[in-house]
């Protein structure tokens, strides 16, 4: 069992980086890799620990980065990459508080839609402190019931789906511009190939609200970037959803990876490891190769 997914508290995980390792040891993952958002610094923090006093398996570095085509934001991530290339790219492409700027910038768009549209939200200040900008505006929208009207009963209940169809989606009521913050995601897979390293795409189901968007979307990144990979096996994902992402990967020379996207109590239905079908190990034993 593997997981190339997962976050700690550098970002939005809860756990630290000792903490995730003593976990994947305890449910014996054999391969892993930390894909926090747009920053590497739990790798930074491995090179000062002795990683097998709290883990025996295999670690390739790894990091989740965001990235726009067609207005359309998504997620790549990077595998066995030169952590000093990542490093310097991270440090000038982004200020020390970037994260801090975006999540505020995006709180004023969503607000000014909000006012625009006539969904009635309380003058609550933005607290930053790792709390996601549309958990806050989620939390604002349902305050006020009459609010509702506004929304799917999905989008009303579930935040997550709130988030990518409503803020994520360029046809989103509450959509977010993200051209100031996010780089298009050629230059995302270039940094990456640049450092030594392979790009995947990250959960493509999660970005659309069909089945027929998203393979839309797939094919789009197919056909007009340099990706090497897709995250196929996902915890989210349907069976049925993963075998045809595997398929495709197969049938068009791309690699596979797999993850659980863990978050720890940020998600708590989320589970470390992830079981990879045997006919598709090989395409794991892949990724791990240095370009």
């Amino acid at each position: 069992m593997i997981d190339l997914h997962m976050h700690t508290n550098y970002i939005d995980g809860e756990d630290s980086v000792i903490e995730i390792l003593r976990k994947c040891e305890e449910i014996k993952l054999n391969l892993i890799s930390i894909t926090d958002h747009d920053v590497c610094e739990a790798y930074n923090e491995l090179k000062n620990i002795n990683i097998k006093n709290y883990f025996s398996g295999k670690i390739i570095t790894g990091i989740e980065l965001n990235a726009l085509i067609n207005n359309n934001r998504i997620e790549i991530l990077g595998y066995n990459y030169d952590l000093d290339y990542i490093n310097n790219y991270l440090k000038n492409k982004y200020k020390n508080n970037h994260e801090e700027v975006k999540q505020i910038s995006e709180i004023k768009q969503m607000k000014n839609k909000c006012e625009k549209l006539g969904i009635k939200i309380n003058n609550k200040e933005f607290n930053f402190n790792k709390k996601w900008s549309f958990r806050f505006m989620h939390e604002l929208i349902k305050e006020n019931e009459e609010n509702k009207k506004y929304f799917t009963e999905e989008e009303w209940k579930d935040v997550q789906i709130f988030y990518r169809q409503c803020c994520y989606d360029p046809n989103g009521i509450l959509n977010i511009d993200y051209s100031e913050f996010v780089p298009d995601i050629n230059e995302v897979i270039e940094v990456i190939h640049n450092a030594g390293g392979k790009a995947f795409l990250a959960h493509l189901f999660r970005y659309k609200e069909t089945e027929k968007e998203a393979k839309d979307l797939l094919n789009n990144i197919v056909k007009n970037t340099k990706i090497d990979g897709i995250e196929c096996f996902y915890k989210c994902f349907t069976k049925e959803q993963q075998l045809f992402l595997a398929n495709f990967c197969k049938n068009n020379n791309l690699l596979i990876s797999g993850g659980s996207d863990y978050h720890g109590e940020n998600k708590k239905n989320i589970k470390l490891g992830i079981d990879i079908p045997k006919e598709f190990t090989n395409f794991i034993d892949l990724l791990t190769e240095k370009s």
